[in-house]
């Protein structure tokens, strides 16, 4: 909304960034601004900051620096964004700077050593929950804005249920509503229902801990599932959902002994067995993840080109659950335009193996790399540490910080395939019961019609 108010006299500059590297940050700038600097001193990356800065005034355009997750920078990058707020030529500054983030940012900014860089930065502007009235008009805007016309596909009951649980935050409703949507279109319901709901809840939430990632001040939802209709506000049920005061349980890192290895027997005990394709240019890159996949227990396939990627897919017997994760280097050209054959490769891949989950990768995470993903359907983009550049104290700590986002994304998409495989196979299963149950009555009823036992089976 609020990028939409903005007119067209305004230069919009969006990046996102997750490091502490001033140069490369500024290097990212300079690219969403269409600059390609070969530049690595940060004293002339300044200087060219500024004089593009200057010149967009001068015809009279204001220009907006919108940096995305900011919490994710660190002191450094966060003092250099401070830096930038405060160019000016003439009186006149140069460029407003947005720092968007979750509440760990203003936590970063009282910790900036420098009292002359935190006041530069004004008084935060916090989205609120939405009010609990406000849900339903809100999902009843997002089935609509996605084509839906019956927007009584959820029911007010499960309305209430995730106004409930949600507690107004726009991305756990979102979260709830597109699960809810899955698994119903599996079960091949009309209307969403309170059995569903629960047992969406249960998968999303049972033995996990929903803050990893977004810090959504939520419990996790064990078995004991506790509805809108019973009191839990005292603190004292197990399956408070309400509350705010307890820390979660667990280390607040994805869970691993979800991502089983590949073996026999495996899809027979009710686990969905996953194998990880991994795309990968960068040879240290590559080495790196191997070992931590291996590490972990993830079952992985290190890949340096397309090529290899199809053929081994080609090849394989057995297609089972496979997940890419590739570096968007193979899809887009350098600055994140367009790249004929990186465009052939995806759309492959979004038809032929459409059902295999996307996870792209870069060093540079572009504003227009995000978007043209987004535009293709392709949400999960992430973040990696150039292992080339960056200094060698800091390639373990940003390597291990890449990896459990990594890692979390993998558990999410595990976790959410899985409760799929098991609905299969229960599906399945109680479908030959029915059928072998059928074949039983119809043969002892011909057996009756022509005077035999009818206890035979």
């Amino acid at each position: 909304t609020f990028l939409k108010a903005l007119g067209p006299e305004v230069n919009l500059v969006q990046i996102f960034y997750s490091g502490n590297d001033r140069v490369r940050f500024l290097q990212m700038i300079l690219l969403e601004m269409g600059i390609d600097s070969g530049q690595n001193n940060i004293d002339v990356l300044r200087s060219e900051i500024k004089d593009h800065l200057s010149n967009l005034l001068r015809e009279g355009r204001k220009t907006f620096l919108i940096i995305d997750e900011a919490q994710d920078l660190d002191e450094d990058a966060l003092d250099e964004a401070c830096l930038l707020s405060s160019l000016e030529v003439d009186g006149r500054y140069l460029v407003r700077v947005v720092l968007a983030g979750l509440q760990k940012l203003q936590k970063n900014i009282d910790s900036l050593s420098s009292l002359d860089r935190r006041d530069t930065i004004t008084k935060p502007y916090y989205l609120k929950k939405l009010p609990y009235e406000d849900i339903p008009k809100y999902i009843h805007h997002r089935l609509a804005t996605a084509g839906c016309t019956d927007v009584t596909i959820i029911p007010e009951n499960v309305l209430s249920e995730i106004s409930h649980f949600s507690r107004g935050i726009p991305r756990l409703i979102n979260m709830i509503c597109d699960a809810v949507l899955l698994y119903g279109y599996f079960s091949e319901k009309k209307v969403a229902t309170m059995s569903l709901f629960k047992e969406v809840i249960a998968d999303l939430f049972n033995n996990r801990n929903a803050e990893d990632s977004y810090q959504y001040e939520t419990s996790a939802v064990t078995s004991g599932y506790v509805s809108a209709d019973q009191d839990t506000r005292s603190g004292e049920e197990p399956g408070d959902i309400h509350s705010e005061d307890k820390e979660l349980e667990g280390n607040g890192k994805p869970r691993t002994e979800e991502l089983p290895v590949r073996g026999e027997g495996s899809r027979a005990g009710g686990i969905l067995p996953m194998t990880v394709f991994v795309l990968e240019k960068n040879i240290r890159m590559r080495v790196r993840l191997e070992d931590k996949c291996h590490e972990v227990g993830i079952n992985s396939v290190m890949l340096s080109t397309l090529e290899e990627f199809f053929a081994t897919l080609e090849s394989s017997g057995d297609p089972g659950f496979n997940v890419l994760v590739a570096d968007s280097s193979f899809f887009f050209a350098e600055g994140g335009g367009e790249d004929s054959a990186g465009k052939d490769a995806l759309d492959r891949i979004q038809g032929d193996y459409a059902y295999m989950p996307l996870i792209v990768t870069s060093t540079l995470p572009l504003t227009v790399i995000r978007a043209r993903l987004f535009q293709r359907g392709i949400p999960l983009f992430l973040h990696k540490p150039d292992l080339d550049r960056i200094d060698f104290s800091e390639v373990r700590t940003q390597f291990d910080g890449f990896f459990n986002e990594l890692q979390l994304c993998l558990s999410n998409i595990h976790s959410q395939f899985g409760a799929i495989y098991r609905k299969t196979i229960k599906w399945l299963t109680d479908s030959q019961s029915v059928t072998a149950a059928s074949a039983r009555r119809v043969k002892r009823l011909n057996r009756s019609n022509s005077g035999g036992n009818i206890n035979e089976e």
